[in-house]
């Protein structure tokens, strides 16, 4: 079991909130920084290392409708960005993780060590996990006569020497292998679709269809299909987790280099000063984890 170092700049209503498996933003701005107000708070997540993380509401907007969480026990690590946020967006973002994040640890004490399992036991695990998220988001929807609730996910959990990746929508995973950053979600957005289609894009699809999805979790429909990828681990593997208010604005070779002029620890911070600096046109939240 290995520790990550760091706090949070602006006190939180209520610090449990984020020394728990699940977190989320209790002020609208908060900020990775090793001299926070209650002093360094470990997250501990098996075979990871230095696990940081950061939020932000960004310049454009009034409220956080990201979510983000984790689990020490089991190295998952997620965030999901909700979709309107009059239509219960931030609602169904923190649903997502909240479900993700129970369903799979319950799922391991019913089946027995995940260390013994195959890859396929694990890809079944994250599936059926997603199949609650999206099942607790349509019922609630009903519940509360919120039809338009929506939120993306993504989900990398480390288990069996694998990456097991979860995703739907425009949040993106990334990898830093040898000094190469890597996508490892495709985004579920008609911008993409255009893309697969036509090869080239012109800037003006660019800037209408870029943040279109054409997936999410939502009240809409009943069932809706996400992505499941696994990908073998090596030591020193760094795993980026962000939502699109951050590639909305920052491209990955900005990215990239930010992680090769910094510590890790300072990473989701500048990644957060970068896409404020781009126009902050949206939340921004970012979860940066090495395997160890």
């Amino acid at each position: 079991m290995i520790a990550g170092v760091g706090s949070f700049r602006e006190p939180l209503a209520d610090r449990s909130r984020l020394l728990g498996s699940f977190w989320e933003p209790a002020v609208d701005r908060c900020r990775l920084d090793p001299q926070g107000s209650f002093g360094p708070v470990h997250l501990l997540l098996r075979r990871l290392d230095d696990p940081v993380l950061a939020t932000d509401l960004g310049r454009m907007r009034h409220s956080n409708e990201d979510a983000l969480g984790f689990d020490n026990r089991f190295a998952i690590a997620a965030v999901a960005d909700g979709v309107g946020s009059g239509s219960g967006g931030g609602r169904a973002a923190r649903l997502a993780i909240q479900t993700v994040l129970r369903s799979i640890p319950a799922e391991c004490a019913a089946l027995g060590t995940p260390s013994t399992w195959k890859v396929e036991t694990s890809k079944q695990v994250l599936a059926g996990a997603l199949l609650r998220v999206q099942a607790r988001i349509w019922c609630d929807s009903r519940s509360l006569n919120l039809p338009k609730m929506a939120t993306t996910l993504t989900v990398v959990w480390c288990v069996g020497g694998f990456a097991v990746i979860g995703h739907i929508g425009d949040s993106r995973a990334y990898r830093l292998r040898n000094g190469r950053l890597e996508q490892l979600t495709t985004d579920h957005t008609q911008l993409e679709e255009l893309r697969r289609m036509y090869g080239e894009v012109t800037a003006d699809m660019k800037r209408m269809y870029e943040h279109v999805l054409c997936r999410a979790f939502s009240g809409r429909r009943e069932w809706v299909e996400p992505d499941i990828r696994v990908e073998p681990l090596e030591v020193g593997d760094v795993f980026l987790l962000c939502t699109d208010g951050l590639t909305r604005g920052v491209d990955e070779k900005e990215i990239a280099a930010v992680f090769g002029d910094v510590e890790l620890t300072a990473v989701p911070g500048l990644l957060v000063d970068l896409a404020n600096a781009a126009g902050g046109q949206d939340n921004v939240t970012a979860v940066v984890a090495r395997v160890g």
